[in-house]
């Protein structure tokens, strides 16, 4: 007696179901993890330039952070402790996820009494969400901003704390 080896129709009908399905739940997903994602990184960043601030006025030595390679597209960044021998890094190299373009102003470098030596911009962008980071020169301030991008007006932003919600 000869036996078949094989699958149904309906078996094949069903494996397909079920792959769209869980296609149809991840989707969503994946859309919203490069906004959280991008969000977050943006946010990581601002923290450790405000820490970088933090550590040249308490130190009383220039901290800069740096972001590599140099032209970017940036792949990560680390911050830097001025000494008379060069410099020393602080902390962990800070790795930035692939599906992040960041872009902007190369390093920051930050003076014992807190001031940046230039203003800058770090673009953070994935899909159509984009974050820039901004800090001034003149207090060394940094602040977080959701760039929010109008096809009729260009290109405004608004706070990042008020684009959370």
């Amino acid at each position: 007696m000869h036996k078949e080896r094989g699958v149904t129709l309906i078996e094949v009908m069903m494996l397909i179901a079920t792959i769209g399905m869980l296609t149809v739940m991840a989707i969503p997903r994946t859309v919203h993890m490069d906004k959280h994602t991008a969000y977050t990184v943006a946010h990581r960043l601002a923290v450790d330039i405000r820490y970088a601030r933090r550590l040249a006025i308490t130190n009383a030595k220039d901290h800069i952070v740096r972001f590599s390679p140099i032209g970017g597209p940036y792949t990560g960044y680390r911050i830097l402790r001025k000494e008379d021998a060069g410099e020393t890094q602080v902390g962990e190299f800070r790795w930035i996820p692939e599906r992040i373009t960041c872009t902007g102003t190369e390093e920051f470098t930050f003076q014992p009494r807190g001031n940046a030596s230039s203003d800058g911009t770090v673009s953070l962008s994935a899909g159509s969400n984009q974050y820039n980071v901004n800090v001034i020169a003149t207090t060394g301030r940094c602040e977080e901003q959701k760039a929010k991008i109008d096809p009729e007006t260009r290109c405004d932003s608004e706070p990042l704390k008020a684009a959370s919600s």
